[in-house]
């Protein structure tokens, strides 16, 4: 296998002030410096792309950055798909009261590739101010490490500093490399394990459908495309898509590229590459339906107020491909003419709670899997009974509205064997037992009472006194 060696030469980063400028050196001074290092036609003289200013005043740190692919790397032959990347901060010291600079601190040298096919080994950095070695970065010089892959490695962990008789915004800083060897990759760079992907909701009306990513622990690129065709390599495009360097948690309908019928269902596949750019062998696969079209209204003759402030929903039928019901009631008929704020309920609702006494108007709402809504015809019923209070619920003498006199007393009542853990008589002790109520009333593992759950319409007229105003009403 033949070795490719690459040595780089002085590549200068010109700042000054607040602009900033690349001072490249002349076409004779290349050749010179080449003859001088005997270097050949080998020799790589790189200049500073992309360079931010050093921020003289405030010493934060900048990254210099040299794309080692670019057309500033002389000659040609000796460009390579990497990053070399090194973090300068001006440093600061106290004299007479006064903050001076007086020199560079250098960090985190640092060597990327574009690709997992190659490696490059870095044997030393040498780093100049002003055209002369910086001193005390001579540990750099005998630092060696190995890139391959496209994560960041390191060539040096810790820092080092020059100091200087003299700082400015105009001093320039080079880095040169003692050897650089580029050679393909022979370790044979694992394939990823396949990812998988998990839809929350297999059915949509948007175009941007939520998706989970799992499996991908070792994944630096991504593909989520709907052609089911693997690429051949990270770069190519992904087929009707982009490779992306951040883990997908949506899949765009509209990137099919085509109009997408209500009722169709949609296959889409993950493939995922991983630091040494290998793709996964198989892909993840998932679907979702496209479906906008809304579910029929059901039908609500009328609501009938009886013994209590929960109405019957008389004559309320079904609707196609309903999943979940939600019933809306409120004084303003505007504010039932749509869903917002709608609670949906699995189960098919047989009453409506009443939150006030005189006109009130209720609506109910089905749901489907995808999200679509259909409301019933708006009805109307007069309730004389005003708002549910605790005084009515622990009343004997207002029948169906007392809930709590009628099945709670006999336990939680005065005397009751379990008046300790809840006095049902004691406004102050049921509405601190909330949370607890409106769980064990719904409860089919632990209900209560333990005999089993009451009856819908008594845990409904619970429920509403509990939730029809912030605190429950008393009286």
């Amino acid at each position: 296998m033949k070795l490719i060696r690459i040595c780089l030469f002085l590549g200068v980063i010109f700042i000054a002030g607040c602009g900033l400028a690349t001072d490249m050196p002349k076409v004779e001074d290349q050749a010179a410096a080449r003859e001088q290092a005997q270097l050949g036609t080998d020799a790589m003289l790189l200049a500073s792309r992309n360079t931010p200013s050093l921020y003289f005043g405030d010493g934060r740190t900048a990254t210099l950055m040299w794309d080692l692919s670019s057309g500033d790397v002389i000659p040609s032959h000796a460009r390579f798909p990497g990053l070399f990347l090194l973090d300068v901060r001006v440093t600061y010291e106290t004299v007479a009261g006064q903050s001076l600079a007086v020199g560079y601190t250098f960090t985190n040298p640092r060597m990327q590739m574009f690709t997992g096919e190659m490696e490059v080994v870095v044997s030393g950095v040498d780093i100049r101010v002003n055209g002369a070695l910086a001193p005390g970065t001579e540990n750099l010089l005998s630092a060696q490490k190995t890139a391959k892959g496209i994560d960041s490695v390191n060539i040096y962990s810790g820092s080092v500093r020059t100091k200087m008789t003299a700082v400015s915004s105009g001093d320039t800083v080079g880095v040169a490399f003692t050897q650089l060897t580029l050679q393909p990759r022979t370790d044979n760079p694992p394939v990823p394990p396949q990812p998988t992907i998990t839809v929350p909701n297999p059915f949509t009306r948007q175009t941007q459908v939520p998706i989970q990513v799992s499996g991908d622990g070792t994944a630096r690129r991504w593909c989520l495309t709907a052609s089911p065709v693997r690429p051949r390599s990270t770069n190519e495009p992904c087929p009707g898509y982009i490779w992306t360097s951040t883990r997908p948690t949506n899949f765009d309908l509209v990137n099919v590229g085509r109009l997408i019928a209500s009722g169709e269902t949609v296959q889409f596949y993950l493939w995922i590459a991983n630091a040494d750019l290998k793709i996964s062998a198989t892909a993840a696969q998932a679907q979702v339906t496209f479906d906008s079209t809304a579910p029929s209204a059901p039908a609500l003759a009328s609501v009938t107020v009886s013994d209590s402030q929960m109405a019957t929903l008389d004559g309320l039928g079904n609707s196609n491909e309903t999943v979940s019901w939600c019933v809306k009631e409120n004084a303003n008929q505007n504010n039932v003419q749509d869903d917002q704020g709608c609670s949906y309920s699995s189960t098919k609702p047989l009453y409506a709670g009443l939150r006030g006494g005189g006109t009130r108007f209720v609506r109910v709402f089905v749901r489907d899997r995808a999200g679509n809504t259909a409301g019933s015809t708006v009805r109307s019923a007069n309730n004389p009974f005003g708002q549910i209070s605790f005084a009515q619920l622990i009343d004997p003498s207002t029948g169906a509205r007392a809930v709590f006199a009628n099945t709670c007393s006999s336990c939680h009542g005065e005397s009751g064997v379990n008046q300790a853990q809840w006095d049902s008589t004691s406004y102050s002790a049921t509405v601190a037992k909330k949370a607890a109520l409106l769980s064990r009333i719904d409860s089919g593992s632990a209900p209560m009472p333990p005999t089993g759950l009451l009856d819908e319409k008594q845990r409904a007229l619970i429920r509403l006194w509990l939730t029809q105003t912030t605190t429950p009403v008393q009286q």
